[in-house]
């Protein structure tokens, strides 16, 4: 099955949709995908918010889908388009996603192009121009669980899963290790028991906020399991502020710890009102580590990871962690708007009750009593999602073939 991703302001929310490509690719050619997914050709991201009208909207999509299909082979054109739902976008996202849904269907028809499409991480909406809708059970309230159950229409084309999909694999980790230059880097970490730091962050609208206090005490929390014999390694992503940044990689150095940076470095004027990139004290520091470590060292850390820690409000202790089968661990002091994210909380709670994930403050005590951490795994998200697709995918081709047979 071929897919396509359209592309996200969030770089989670990219990699998400990247691993259901892979997914979907596994024993066929290569995905059908681009370095960049599709967006308008102009560069604009393909999000109602960013165009004046909904006319505006759909001659974009028409325009980005015709100038894919032209660079396209035929037999590489896709099966299905992951669509992403924007968290912290405007009330009327499902709204917006609908009508991107629609437009592209028809876009891709006018090329002779049929497509479906699925949402990924969606919040309830009833949705009209989707195919399927792929909703995490930690994005439903117990109200929106009884809507969802009373709504058979919605509900035949929902797949309900817990936490995210993810873009790594053990694969993909391990061949990431072996590039000599990050095995080089990596070479410190052999032998010895090792704890990565996995650092979410803040978002745009505040609901999130990860400030120098946690930084503090994620340090203190560091310093503890250094005592307990365990080299300590931080890296951060591209929420995690720049502030916070700074003061880990300055006070790694002081403790001994090794602080990795994965933010994209911009000069200051770029990182104006630009959460996502770096630009700090330390521009010329990471760039000098990034020519040393190839780049972003995150996936090839993972493989001399004994136990990760990610905080609360990253969803990749779902996906990375404990669906690799490490040890997963999260931090869940960071301030979090609850009325705003509820999903947060919900899936920490569901996590934690079905032993997927451990608290930081318990995890330091079983390790000060001698005590093994140890995590429940967790079944791929990409894996369910692609068996739903291909479910319906097979389902389509049966009723084609009855309608077929009953016109003869």
């Amino acid at each position: 099955m071929k897919v396509l991703g359209v592309e996200s302001v969030g770089a989670g929310v990219n990699n998400q949709i990247r691993g259901i490509v892979l997914e979907a690719s596994k024993g066929g050619e290569i995905p059908c995908t681009r370095e960049e997914f599709l967006k308008a050709t102009d560069g604009q991201l393909l999000d109602r918010t960013n165009f004046d009208s909904d006319v505006a909207f759909e001659k974009a999509i028409s325009k980005a889908v015709a100038s894919f299909c032209s660079e396209t082979a035929k037999d590489s054109t896709p099966d299905f388009v992951v669509l992403p739902f924007n968290h912290a976008g405007t009330e009327k996202e499902g709204e917006n996603v609908d009508k991107l849904s629609k437009y592209l269907k028809s876009a891709f028809k006018d090329n002779g192009v049929n497509v479906k499409t699925l949402v990924l991480g969606s919040k309830l909406y009833d949705y009209k121009d989707v195919d399927l809708v792929n909703i995490g059970k930690h994005q439903l309230t117990d109200a929106e669980e009884k809507t969802l159950n009373a709504n058979p229409r919605l509900k035949n084309k929902t797949i309900l899963t817990l936490g995210v999909p993810s873009n790594l694999s053990w694969l993909r980790i391990n061949q990431e290790a072996n590039n000599p230059v990050r095995q080089q880097e990596l070479n410190q970490y052999k032998d010895k028991k090792t704890i990565l730091f996995s650092l979410g962050g803040a978002t745009e609208n505040n609901a999130i906020r990860f400030e120098l206090d946690d930084a503090k005490k994620l340090l203190k929390y560091g310093l503890k399991l250094k005592s307990e014999g365990y080299d300590i390694v931080f890296t951060n992503s591209p929420r995690t502020p720049n502030d916070v940044t700074d003061y880990l990689f300055e006070n790694s150095q002081k403790f001994g710890f090794n602080f990795y940076n994965s933010k994209k470095i911009v000069e200051p004027k770029e990182a104006e009102n630009n959460l996502r990139v770096y630009s700090g004290k330390f521009n010329k520091e990471f760039e000098e580590q990034a020519l040393k470590t190839g780049g972003n060292i995150y996936p090839a850390i993972l493989s001399v990871s004994d136990m990760v820690i990610n905080t609360h409000d990253s969803f990749s202790y779902t996906s990375d962690a404990a669906v690799l089968g490490i040890p997963s661990i999260v931090y869940a002091e960071n301030k979090i708007d609850f009325e705003k994210r509820q999903d947060c909380k919900k899936l920490f709670e569901i996590c934690e009750k079905g032993n997927h994930i451990v608290s930081l403050p318990k995890a330091i005590q079983l390790i000060s009593c001698q005590k093994e951490v140890k995590t429940e795994g967790m079944k791929p998200v990409n894996e369910q999602i692609v068996v739903a697709m291909n479910n319906l995918d097979n389902a389509n081709t049966i009723n084609k073939f009855r309608l077929s047979s009953n016109g003869r």
